[in-house]
């Protein structure tokens, strides 16, 4: 899966809102197809970056993970492209 490795890079870019949304939206679909090992295994910095997001948001991160998880495979693509200002 792709998803959480966005999420990481958008983490590491600071773009919390977006790596929050892709975390959830990562979390949904591992559950979704029942992967049995969670978080991956190839992605050892995954529980440090989901709690460095986590921290960046405070009780904004609850939210943005819910809204993660709401969001279809298709709509991935466009929140994992980095943010223009």
């Amino acid at each position: 899966m792709w998803i959480e490795g966005q999420a990481g890079a958008r983490a590491a870019l600071a773009e919390n809102e977006s790596a929050a949304r892709l975390f959830g939206l990562a979390d949904w679909v591992a559950s979704d197809a029942q992967v049995r090992i969670w978080p991956p295994p190839d992605e050892p910095d995954y529980g440090n970056q989901v709690g460095a997001v986590r921290e960046a948001l405070g009780a904004g991160f609850v939210r943005a993970t819910m809204e993660g998880e709401s969001l279809s495979i298709e709509q991935a693509p466009a929140l994992a492209l980095p943010q223009r200002m």
